[in-house]
């Protein structure tokens, strides 16, 4: 599977691969459904088109039990939500949303991939920004939780939501607090960050 920036040229294959994890998805349901029998609940984490790949997982788990869901850089339409995945809120006990404007892969690439895979699939609305990028419609539907768009400065781009390899060595490296937002939204403690 190759994920848009794997490809010898990246992004022209986005549009195609929604497919692939809308596939991956239901793969990661029927894992759920089967290994994740005992489990109390379950939580989801994803960055860019991942979001794609747990919200289909959602949609095919066979218990409605989700505790937590927290999308970063998230490469799907904002309406998302409210519109092919409205049945996640449903069931989901929180949702957490983290989005940048200074997202230049979600501003510049995902707005020209987006188009083509809105005449893939018409189960979306077109010509959307993406829900990683502006974060979802406002108000914003019960269980998404406030706060979720980051400030412009620092920039943080499609990248710094993770450590880099090798670990860089300042403290304050970009990633901690997307890291401590994550980790909040998993515990369902109140955000310190980003500022509302």
């Amino acid at each position: 599977m190759l994920w848009p920036g794997d490809w010898w040229l990246p992004v022209v294959n986005y549009p195609f691969e929604g497919e692939v994890a809308i596939a991956c998805g239901k793969f990661l349901a029927q894992f759920c459904n089967t290994s994740c029998v005992g489990a109390q609940s379950l939580s989801f984490l994803s960055h860019s088109l991942g979001a794609r790949l747990i919200l289909e997982a959602i949609l095919h788990l066979d218990r409605a039990d989700v505790r937590s869901v927290c999308l970063t850089a998230a490469a799907i339409n904002r309406d998302c939500l409210t519109r092919e995945y409205r049945f996640v809120p449903t069931v989901a006990e929180r949702i957490a949303v983290l989005a940048s404007e200074k997202d230049d892969v979600l501003r510049l690439a995902y707005s020209v991939g987006d188009p083509f895979a809105d005449l893939l699939h018409d189960d979306h609305t077109p010509f959307q920004p993406a829900l990683g990028y502006k974060g979802p419609p406002v108000p914003a539907i019960s269980p998404i939780a406030q706060p979720w768009q980051i400030p412009d400065v620092p920039a943080y781009g499609h990248g710094d939501y993770f450590p880099k390899d090798p670990l860089p060595d300042e403290a304050e490296a970009p990633w901690h607090l997307p890291a401590d937002f994550m980790k909040r939204a998993f515990q369902g403690q109140r955000q310190t960050w980003p500022p509302s």
